[in-house]
């Protein structure tokens, strides 16, 4: 599994699968195509993964910014869809 594979299959995720785990840690499946376990805080998904018997050395950790963290990551697609702060 190359990074590049993987990338495209996280990239591949839809706009309102992602806006569920605003704030939240996710652990994505080794080849990016699966969301294994979410939670908000690392400590949280680690316990959410071992309670799957997931090894998280086999996962990717990622967080996915809120939309008032105004995190350039956040696409202006995913703006859009979230309202933001005043």
């Amino acid at each position: 599994m190359g990074v590049q594979e993987f990338l495209a299959n996280r990239n591949a995720f839809s706009q309102a699968e992602l806006l569920a785990h605003l704030g939240r840690w996710v652990a994505f499946s080794e080849d990016g195509r699966a969301i294994l376990a979410g939670a908000d805080t690392l400590e949280q998904l680690e316990t959410a993964l071992a309670e799957r018997q997931i090894d998280p050395q086999t996962v990717h950790f990622e967080y996915i910014p809120a939309a008032q963290e105004d995190n350039v990551l956040l696409s202006p697609e995913m703006h859009d869809a979230v309202s933001l702060p005043k």
